[in-house]
């Protein structure tokens, strides 16, 4: 990610806007950084509820592009996993 695991942290969190109180936790996702560094196939892993699971997903989308997996020095598709921390 552009700025390393602590920026795609912060980024994150700073996405994922909560209005409501709520359980604490982590919802847990998986997406596809694509070879041009976009985002495809978000998947929950581990969710908490449907209304908290949907942010954490739309958290995901509005991050910046990943710099893409490579292999053979040629970029590639790679799955990423990432934890969303829940709390209020």
């Amino acid at each position: 990610y552009q700025g390393g695991d602590a920026e795609l942290i912060s980024d994150i969190q700073d996405n994922f806007l909560l209005t409501t109180d709520c359980v604490k936790g982590i919802i847990m996702l998986k997406f596809i950084v694509e070879v041009d560094g976009s985002i495809s196939t978000i998947e929950i892993l581990k969710g908490l509820d449907e209304e908290l699971d949907s942010k954490a997903t739309e958290a995901i989308k509005s991050l910046k592009s990943f710099i893409p997996a490579k292999a053979q020095g040629k970029p590639v598709r790679s799955w990423f996993y990432a934890p969303v921390k829940v709390a209020r």
